[in-house]
C-alpha cells in the first residue's frame, strides 16, 4: 500500500493566519519587508543581519553565537522578487524555531515536509495578502492575457508565485503543477 498524500490544510491555515496577523499588526495596507525584520527583531529579541552572497541554495537563516544574532543570507544570484521571497520564508524558518510563541509545532514523519510547506505558504501570505490578493485579482478581466504578470509586477513577486497563490485561494480552476493545496 503506497504513502497517503500529505495533508496541508492545517499546516496552511496556521501560516495564513500568523501572517495576517502580522500584516495588520504592522498596521500596513501593503507587504513591507523592512516592517517585517524590524518586527521579527522585536518579537524574539534579537538581531538578524542580511547579506547576499553566492548560495548553492536561495536562502538560509542561522544564529551566530559570535555576535549573539542571526544572520538571513540570501542567493544573490537570483532575481530580487525571488530574494524577497527567500527573506519571508526565512524569517518564517526563525519564527518556527521559537514555535511556542505561536503555540503550535510541526511533528511527524513528513516534519521536513510540514516544515518547509509552512514557510512557504507564510511567505506567499504575507508577501500577497489573501484580501488584497482576491480585490487586486477580481479587479482585472479574465480575458485580461498579461493579468498574472501584472499581479506579479504588482506584488514584486514570481509569475509562478502569483499562480500557486491563485490556486491556493480557489481562484484558479482545479489544481496547478500537481500542488496539494
Amino acid at each position: 500500500m503506497g504513502k497517503l498524500p500529505i495533508n496541508y490544510s492545517s499546516i496552511n491555515r496556521n501560516a495564513e493566519e500568523i501572517a495576517e496577523g502580522i500584516y495588520i499588526n504592522m498596521g500596513k495596507q501593503f507587504p513591507n519587508l523592512e516592517l517585517l525584520l524590524k518586527w521579527a527583531e522585536g518579537n524574539f529579541d534579537t538581531t538578524i543581519t542580511i547579506s547576499r552572497t553566492n548560495l548553492n541554495c536561495s536562502g538560509v537563516i542561522f544564529y551566530d553565537p559570535a555576535t549573539k544574532g542571526w544572520k538571513l543570507q540570501l542567493n544573490s544570484s537570483e532575481p530580487s522578487c525571488r530574494q524577497r521571497f527567500t527573506f519571508c520564508h526565512e524569517i518564517a524558518h526563525l519564527m518556527m524555531s521559537k514555535y511556542l510563541v505561536f503555540g503550535f509545532s510541526i511533528e511527524g514523519e513528513n516534519q521536513k515536509k510540514l516544515l518547509e510547506r509552512f514557510c512557504d505558504r507564510f511567505a506567499a501570505a504575507f508577501l500577497m495578502p489573501s484580501e488584497l490578493f482576491i480585490n487586486k485579482w477580481k479587479a482585472l478581466s479574465n480575458k485580461d492575457l498579461l493579468k498574472v504578470a501584472r499581479i506579479a509586477r504588482y506584488f514584486s513577486v514570481s509569475i509562478d508565485s502569483v499562480k500557486y497563490r491563485a490556486a491556493e485561494l480557489h481562484l484558479l480552476e482545479g489544481k496547478i503543477w500537481g500542488s496539494n493545496c
